[in-house]
């Protein structure tokens, strides 16, 4: 794909803030206008901490899971487990291995859980002595989301 085209397909897909971000430059159609709308896009949407900040919001805004609410766990855990997987990529979401941070996290799930998730902090922490990372919490709630997930009498929805 050569510049032009890149300014078309910005022009097409762009949208929201992104768009607003560059929409004067996208009145031009030279290849110095794609590379500086492209810059602009990196730097306002793409840098590591813009990317780990929202990720992190995301996941910090989830409202509480209500018990038997096994789809909504499940959206969680799988919120979570695209974190710990881009954790490798960006060093921004290394705060999610925060105990604080965690706290915040462990607040969204079900009481139940979070009873669950206390019991497996105190056991890491007297083996351990440690605090539970955020990918040994990810996996916690991936499993028990699983769980939740085969019980039939357990698959209600909002």
């Amino acid at each position: 794909m050569n510049e032009l085209d890149g300014l078309r397909l910005f022009k097409r897909k762009l949208t929201g803030n992104a768009r607003k971000a560059v929409a004067g430059q996208l009145l031009d159609n030279s290849a110095d206008t794609y590379y500086t709308a492209l810059r602009t896009l990196h730097e306002r949407f793409g840098s590591h901490f813009s990317i780990g900040r929202s990720m992190r919001q995301k996941a910090l805004s989830w409202n509480k899971i209500q018990e038997n609410h096994s789809n909504n766990l499940r959206d969680f855990a799988n919120n979570l487990l695209h974190l710990k997987g881009s954790m490798k990529h960006n060093p921004e979401l290394i705060n999610l291995n925060d105990s604080i941070e965690n706290e915040q996290l462990v607040s969204k799930l079900p009481d139940s859980l979070i009873e669950d998730w206390a019991v497996l902090i105190k056991d890491t922490r007297r083996n351990q002595v440690k605090y539970p990372t955020f990918a040994e919490f990810a996996n916690f709630v991936d499993s028990h989301a699983s769980t939740a997930s085969d019980l039939p009498f357990l698959t209600h929805s909002e």
